[in-house]
């Protein structure tokens, strides 16, 4: 595999993660871990942290 399709599969993993959280904050859906709820805020961060590893991701598959 080169580092120009690794970089833009990580990129994209990356980016339907980031989708999925915000999903779940917009959508209004539960996570729960053994009886243990995730808050919405925990998504909004595990969003904004995907969201820049997809978005550093496409920027390196475009300078390789």
């Amino acid at each position: 595999m080169t580092p120009k399709a690794y970089a833009t599969i990580t990129g994209t993993v990356f980016l339907v993660v980031a989708l999925a959280h915000l999903l779940r904050v917009f959508g209004g859906l539960e996570f729960r871990v053994d009886g243990w709820d995730l808050p919405s805020w925990g998504s909004v961060v595990a969003a904004v942290v995907a969201g820049y590893l997809s978005y550093a991701g496409f920027r390196i598959s475009t300078r390789i």
